[in-house]
């Protein structure tokens, strides 16, 4: 069978996150299901040594008419007649420049702008895979044009730990707390942790919170904690190194406004590490709240995951080991090649059915929000990211 050419387009690739390693995953094993898959970053570097990665070279300084400069650009040559738009971001403004036969949109997280995302794309893509039902649910809401029968969920895929995890007894240590991945203000929303960590410290809770990852608020939360013996930062980690750290863990804590489904929840709960999770609408929530609704709060509510978090410790060991088993149970169906059997098989059939996105343009209207900085249309005016030239 002859491999389908595919191009995923993101808004980064070179940085930390679920999205990444999921294009990673894609550009290592795509050629396996017949997907002949490369990746286009619109904020990486232009300078690039993996032939099948190419970066825009974009900043929040760039506008919708210089990004649509460099993607004719920089591109030239590098599309694909298959597009991937992860999170839809951009597509307004380049789907009349991707040279596309279909477009397949592909959410990953429940922004807050996401209803307005897709009011404005609705007829720009010929099918959307979601990673959680909430997601579906909203695909089905803002995008009536497209039949339902074109939106599918995806099953995340989830490495397998290379050893086995032992849990050790709590009686007469300290509580293991974990937080994992991009260490930042936005949507991981870790700026909260000094007041969890304070909440907890009033409960008399003997605990050590570590945070496994780096990002922007790195610095920030290293001075706030550099006097706490509780809190200790182990920087980023990837292979073994990733899963020791994560081993060690009772339980992992999310302190987000919004997700879509986290890697790092599914894999922490593969190897039996208890989460506590906010209460935001995503694929997380009725995942923990299968395992026990009690480890859900409401987010931003640091007294209630504080609580949470003692409910683990006032369990017994019997119940603790229970908790862990039915979360590996429930995760379960995240390992394996499910995610791929998923999203090949969905390409093929939306390469094979009618085209039903936009497949001409007219010329781009005049819009002053067109040359307008992004970092100003992100704080001013958000509509002229969906702006589009056929409306």
């Amino acid at each position: 069978m002859k491999p389908i050419p595919v191009t995923h387009y993101f808004t980064f690739f070179q940085s930390l996150g679920g999205v990444q390693s999921l294009l990673r995953r894609h550009l290592e094993r795509d050629s396996q299901w017949g997907l002949d898959s490369n990746v286009a970053a619109f904020f990486d570097p232009l300078t690039s040594t993996n032939p099948r990665l190419r970066g825009l070279g974009l900043s929040w300084r760039s506008t919708v008419w210089s990004s649509r400069r460099a993607f004719s650009r920089q591109l030239e040559g590098f599309r694909r007649p298959i597009a991937i738009y992860n999170n839809f971001w951009g597509l307004p403004f380049f789907a009349d420049l991707d040279c596309a036969e279909r477009r397949i949109g592909l959410l990953h997280s429940y922004a807050p702008v996401l209803r307005d995302c897709l009011d404005a794309e609705d007829g720009l893509v010929d099918g959307v895979l979601c990673v959680s039902q909430p997601l579906k649910e909203v695909v089905y809401r803002h995008l009536p044009s497209l039949d339902r029968a074109r939106v599918a969920l995806l099953p995340l895929p989830i490495a397998s730990c290379p050893f086995q995890v032992q849990h050790l007894p709590l009686a007469g240590r300290a509580l293991v707390l974990g937080i994992a991945g991009r260490l930042q203000k936005e949507q991981k929303c870790v700026d909260r942790l000094p007041e969890l960590v304070g909440k907890l410290e009033a409960t008399g809770l003997d605990f050590r919170l570590e945070l496994l990852g780096s990002g922007p608020s790195e610095g920030r939360l290293r001075r706030r904690f550099a006097a706490n013996e509780r809190v200790r930062f182990l920087n980023h980690q990837t292979g073994e190194a990733y899963w020791k750290a994560l081993s060690n863990w009772d339980a992992i804590v999310f302190t987000s406004d919004y997700e879509g489904l986290p890697l790092t929840l599914l894999e922490a709960m593969s190897v039996g590490i208890l989460p506590i999770y906010p209460r935001i609408n995503s694929g997380g929530d009725s995942y923990v709240a299968e395992l026990n609704a009690d480890f859900l709060y409401p987010a931003g509510d640091a007294d209630r995951a504080a609580q949470a978090l003692t409910v683990i410790m006032a369990a017994s060991e019997e119940k603790r080991a229970t908790w862990r088993e039915r979360g590996q149970k429930l995760v379960a169906s995240h390992l394996g090649d499910s995610y791929h059997d998923v999203f090949s098989t969905f390409v093929r059939e939306i390469v094979a059915a009618p085209r039903v996105s936009a497949s001409t343009f007219p010329r781009r209207r005049f819009y002053v929000t067109d040359y307008c900085p992004f970092a100003l249309l992100v704080r001013t005016c958000l509509r002229g990211f969906y702006r589009r030239n056929d409306r």
